[in-house]
């Protein structure tokens, strides 16, 4: 992959991130009037939200380590081979 190739992957990415913003994260966030509810949210409240979206960060990295890992030995590769 090139350097190009990898900008317009990013991109593409965060284009992905733009719609889950403007698309359900709306649906979810947005107040009436406009501002979103991180913006208000009292800071305890915040950081349990906030926890609560890392941790689940963290269960899909793990999830998707297991798959790849499950793709790499049925492929027959070794964790540091090609």
């Amino acid at each position: 992959m090139t350097l190009d190739q990898f900008v317009n992957e990013f991109r593409d990415f965060a284009a992905q991130c733009e719609l889950r913003i403007t698309g359900v994260g709306a649906d979810q966030y947005q107040l009436a009037d406009g501002s979103q509810q991180f913006e208000t949210m009292p800071l305890g409240d915040l950081y349990a939200w906030a926890e609560e979206e890392l941790l689940d960060v963290g269960v899909y990295a793990a999830m998707l380590a297991i798959r790849l890992r499950r793709v790499r030995a049925a492929l027959g590769r070794t964790a540091n081979g090609p």
